[in-house]
């Protein structure tokens, strides 16, 4: 493959008989655009470091194998044209990289459940100002949400849940995050208020299993279709009344205290 050298794109999955490694060769491809080998139970071993000659890339997506190692730092050197990252499902070491940080074109990083060590999210994700989804759920994520995360106001879905994150949702992120549609972030240790009157595009909260206590503030006029906020320690407030007229909607606030 590693000969190629005009290949554009490349595409593998779901093939059962693939298995081995991922070549260090195809780091010559330098023309390569688009790069996908997902739910490929065969392939194992690091992620080479030589993606990063692969300047041209738009895409990786490497999700759902049996990928090992660190991610290399070397991915830093995609911020040119890098829109998505796909990795969840692997079965990765470390701690997620300061470095994807400085790819500042990307839109969309899945890194769930994909075996990571325990670690902070870094606040250089800041720079990541293009971001339109974010997961990083069951990522031994540890620590707290950095406020620079306030910085990437074009979010529309983030997803961190059945992590260790502790402290409050900073103002920073509540105040400007206001394209948000999703937000999941349960079975985390997260306490104090849950105040989220601005985000107003809000369709599915889902706050369950931390530690919130005190007021709870919602936005009025959010277009939800699920909201999750039991097994916190006490919260009150009340929920918009506007929300027992949506069809379907599905509300678990129980076990709250009030």
């Amino acid at each position: 493959l590693g000969r190629l050298t005009k290949l554009t794109q490349l595409r593998i999955k779901k093939n059962n008989n693939l298995t081995g490694t991922i070549p260090s060769e195809l780091g010559k491809l330098t023309q390569l655009q688009r790069f996908h080998l997902k739910f490929n139970p065969g392939l194992i071993g690091p992620i080479p470091t030589t993606f990063g000659n692969l300047q041209r890339l738009i895409q990786i997506k490497l999700n759902h194998n049996q990928l090992t190692g660190t991610l290399p730092t070397e991915l830093a050197l995609l911020s040119q044209n890098l829109q998505i990252l796909a990795l969840e499902q692997n079965k990765l070491t470390g701690t997620i990289i300061s470095e994807l940080g400085k790819l500042s074109k990307l839109s969309t990083l899945t890194i769930s459940n994909t075996g990571f060590d325990k670690g902070p999210l870094p606040s250089a994700f800041g720079n990541l100002k293009n971001m339109v989804t974010f997961k990083a759920a069951n990522s031994s994520l540890t620590g707290i949400l950095p406020s620079e995360m306030g910085l990437m106001t074009n979010l529309k879905l983030i997803q961190l849940n059945e992590n260790e994150l502790t402290g409050s949702i900073p103002s920073e992120v509540t105040e400007s995050l206001t394209q948000l549609t999703q937000l999941e972030l349960f079975k985390n240790r997260l306490t104090g208020a849950i105040s989220l009157e601005t985000m107003t595009k809000l369709e599915q909260l889902r706050l369950h299993r931390n530690q919130f206590a005190g007021l709870v503030t919602l936005p009025e006029t959010a277009p939800f279709k699920a909201l999750a906020l039991y097994w916190n320690k006490n919260l009150r407030g009340t929920i918009p009344l506007m929300l027992c007229d949506i069809p379907d909607f599905k509300i678990q606030v129980c076990g709250n205290g009030q």
